[in-house]
């Protein structure tokens, strides 16, 4: 059975340009996007069907959550690699959840009463299928990273509440056995040497 790390941090913040980095140097890559590939499947060509009804939001999250597990479990039960490196968490998932949930709250189409109750089970979700991580590598958000628009994730003005509620969930929600890395370089090769270096100690 391999051991699954995982890879968090808001959009836009090199998250890729570390994974390959990351493959260069040797560690299996699963480079799977949950979220395109949730949107494919439902006929999406952007995020903005999302927010069209707090319907459309729990139907795309639970499916984002849903097919997200299958797949590392899937990775967990690989025997030809060691270590499998997988962009995204279940604290990623959470946090965007949470983003939707309060962008419908603001714009008058969801209750924060409803909100709260559909937010408080699916974060205690999240939280439980952390535990399919040997370690979380987490990389913040840094001002000298240029934001490359893409219709598939979350817009830039979203930066700053992703971050804090990753931060957040890493304080108070990650499983104690899961532990969490925090990338404090700002280089490419800084990054990737030091990830390297942590990935080996799990």
């Amino acid at each position: 059975m391999a051991a699954l790390v995982g890879l968090s941090g808001p959009q836009g913040g090199g998250k890729t340009t570390l994974l390959n980095g990351l493959k260069g140097a040797g560690i299996e890559v699963d480079d799977f996007k949950v979220s395109r590939q949730v949107q494919k499947e439902l006929g999406w060509s952007s995020l903005t069907n999302v927010m069209e009804s707090p319907e459309t939001m729990m139907a795309f999250q639970v499916k984002v959550r849903d097919v997200k597990y299958v797949r590392e479990l899937e990775n967990r039960a690989r025997r030809d690699v060691d270590i499998i490196l997988t962009e995204r968490t279940f604290a990623d998932i959470a946090t965007y959840t949470q983003l939707w949930a309060w962008e419908l709250t603001e714009q008058g189409k969801w209750g924060v009463k409803d909100a709260i109750e559909f937010l408080k089970d699916y974060v205690g979700l999240c939280r439980e299928n952390q535990e399919v991580y040997e370690g979380v590598l987490f990389l913040p958000s840094m001002p000298h990273i240029k934001f490359e628009e893409d219709p598939h994730r979350a817009s830039e003005k979203h930066i700053d509440f992703v971050s804090k509620q990753l931060d957040a969930f890493f304080d108070h929600a990650q499983p104690r056995m899961v532990p969490v890395f925090r990338i404090s370089t700002e280089s490419i090769d800084d990054r990737i040497n030091e990830s390297y270096n942590w990935i080996q100690t799990l």
